[in-house]
């Protein structure tokens, strides 16, 4: 989040994307994602669908509803600048999550391009890694044992959800 506070200042334009080096954008993304806008004013973003390696994440019309309950919406999405109230660097995790809940609750929308624009190639190291959904599912505490990522994943969820009071 430093870092790409740190971009931000830096950067001109009424239209900012945080794309990350593992990202594959297909030719015409930002030009999809820009034309949303045009035709939708009253979004201050455009996210679109995606691939993680092969696994694909359709994603859905815009709900604040959904959004509150959990994050499907990445930081690879084209944003209105003057909308865009930084990064929150405390966070280590959910730094997108907690993005467009603080944009939600200053009334900013987004509108989603039902179109796959990029590709996230994943990592055995690094920000980009995924364990199946299940191991977040598996009731840990019970066990006694957690694996360390899904605790990290839990504090994360619980740090997120506190800030906008959505426990």
């Amino acid at each position: 989040p430093v870092a790409r506070n740190r971009g931000f200042k830096e950067s001109t334009g009424e239209f900012i994307i945080f794309c990350d080096a593992d990202v594959d954008a297909k030719p015409k993304m930002l030009d999809k994602m820009l034309k949303a806008l045009e035709k939708h004013p009253e979004a201050s973003y455009a996210y679109s669908s995606f691939m993680w390696g092969r696994k694909k994440f359709g994603l859905h019309e815009f709900d604040g509803e959904a959004l509150k309950k959990m994050n499907y919406i990445t930081s690879t999405t084209l944003i209105r600048r003057k909308h865009f109230p930084g990064w929150d660097e405390s966070l280590k995790k959910f730094q997108d999550w907690d993005l467009w809940l603080t944009m939600l609750g200053q009334g900013h929308i987004g509108v989603w391009v039902p179109e796959f624009l990029f590709t996230v190639k994943p990592r055995k190291t690094g920000i980009s890694r995924w364990l199946p959904s299940f191991m977040y599912k598996i009731p840990w505490e019970r066990l006694g044992w957690m694996p360390k990522e899904v605790k990290k994943y839990k504090e994360a969820i619980q740090i997120v959800k506190t800030k906008h009071r959505l426990l």
